[in-house]
């Protein structure tokens, strides 16, 4: 057994095990030849007598008593493991044991626990060989002598200093985060957490609950409806009990808008009638650039119509709508939360992501490794090209500035002198 090795499925048979056949091929493999030389093989040879013919009824083989059975216990939980030791030496204990286990000395009484300490054989003259200098070099103990100053330090430090050594030397085995922060901090080691006090977690940190949203839903559809300039950021998030009406006057109003950019609806309790009338809403708006509707009641076939809303104008740069909720767990709290869009769905929807030149981040859990990565490759090119656009027009616009001062100084390179010899040119001319 000490040419196997560990098995793993990834090797091939032929190298699971450390032996290496030295005889050459006495021709190609022939399978079927094979199996039938085997079976033939199997065949032909005779069985293995049995040196007791089996009898029902009688037992065949040694028997190993109970008291053998308490011995063999005592010696693994008691101080007898130290006497065997002694008396057979480590190498030839493990032997012996396995020996005495499979063929124990059966008897009408058992053996007794010192009789069998006594007739197990004497060590053996093994010698272990010398070990290499590699190995001396590794197992030698280099002594640093720190000086008495540090000695005496070191032994009178307590155990708050010791673990502020140990926080700057990296240690950080020696203690938890608590320790590790405090030391860093200087704020000195908490009472009880040291070597010597209960384990115990760390209290979570509590943070304050955020604040209500103080949106008045009526003021800003106003505004919505009179194209606000001031109003280009939207935000209905966690408002409670907002009517359908609402939803409609805003959606209403939303077309005609020119100066709001962001639309914030999340965790409003929004439906599918509802998100259908945003989609609508999404096709004719040409200013929104983001909008977020997580954590509503969205079905994932609304999911897919409201992106592909977005094909319309091709503005909207950021579209959110994760972490969406059954309907149904409102009635049955054993449902599972957030929806699964299924293959079909994500399918359709990054085939939608695809064609659109302008969407640059997608707020979605898709579940399909396919999905995210064709995504996330067309949501890059859309970034990468983004910003070569904007750098190409900031080049255009500097080059036009540069025409400009150009023509303003006659060809010089600075804007004063320019400006001066342009008002020269006017007062001659005048």
């Amino acid at each position: 057994m000490c040419g196997v090795v560990l098995q793993d499925q990834f090797l091939p048979p032929s190298q699971r095990t450390s032996y290496d056949c030295e005889k050459t091929p006495t021709g190609p493999l022939d399978r079927k030849k094979l199996i039938e030389h085997i079976n033939k093989q199997a065949m032909e040879t005779p069985d293995i007598p049995e040196h007791k013919p089996y009898v029902a009824g009688t037992v065949r083989g040694k028997k190993v008593s109970g008291e053998l059975w308490d011995l063999f216990n005592h010696v693994a939980t008691c101080r007898t493991w130290d006497l065997v030791v002694q008396k057979l030496g480590t190498q030839q204990m493990n032997t012996a044991l396995i020996q005495s286990l499979v063929c124990p000395i059966s008897g009408p009484q058992g053996p007794k626990r010192d009789t069998w300490i006594n007739k197990l054989p004497p060590p053996s003259d093994w010698i272990p060989p010398p070990q290499s200098a590699r190995e001396r070099n590794a197992d030698e103990q280099i002594a640093i002598d720190l000086g008495d100053e540090y000695e005496t330090a070191l032994t009178d430090a307590s155990q708050e200093e010791i673990i502020d050594l140990a926080a700057i030397l990296g240690f950080h085995s020696m203690m938890n985060q608590d320790q590790y922060h405090a030391s860093l901090l200087n704020k000195g080691q908490p009472v009880g957490l040291g070597w010597d006090g209960i384990t115990k977690a760390s209290q979570p940190k509590l943070y304050p609950v955020d604040p209500p949203n103080s949106t008045d839903p009526d003021a800003t559809i106003k505004q919505v409806k009179d194209d606000d300039h001031n109003l280009t950021d939207l935000n209905w998030n966690n408002i409670k009990n907002i009517s359908d009406e609402k939803f409609t006057q805003l959606f209403e109003a939303l077309p005609e808008n020119t100066h709001l950019e962001t639309l914030s609806l999340t965790n409003t309790g929004m439906t599918d009638p509802l998100a259908l009338k945003l989609a609508e809403v999404l096709e004719r708006n040409t200013t929104l650039r983001v909008v977020n509707v997580e954590t509503n009641f969205i079905s994932p076939l609304v999911i897919v119509r409201l992106i592909k809303s977005l094909l319309a104008t091709t503005t909207i740069e950021e579209f959110r709508a994760s972490n969406q909720v059954n309907l149904r767990c409102s009635v049955s709290p054993d449902c599972r939360r957030s929806t699964v869009l299924g293959n079909k769905i994500e399918m359709e929807i990054t085939s939608l992501v695809e064609q659109n030149p302008t969407l640059l981040r997608l707020g979605l859990h898709l579940e399909y490794n396919d999905a995210r990565h064709r995504i996330a490759m067309h949501l890059q090119r859309n970034i990468d090209r983004t910003v070569e656009l904007n750098t190409t027009s900031a080049l255009a616009n500097y080059a036009t500035e540069a025409d400009r001062l150009r023509r303003m100084g006659r060809a010089s390179r600075n804007y004063t002198i320019g400006f001066v010899n342009h008002r020269k040119s006017l007062i001659v001319g005048m």
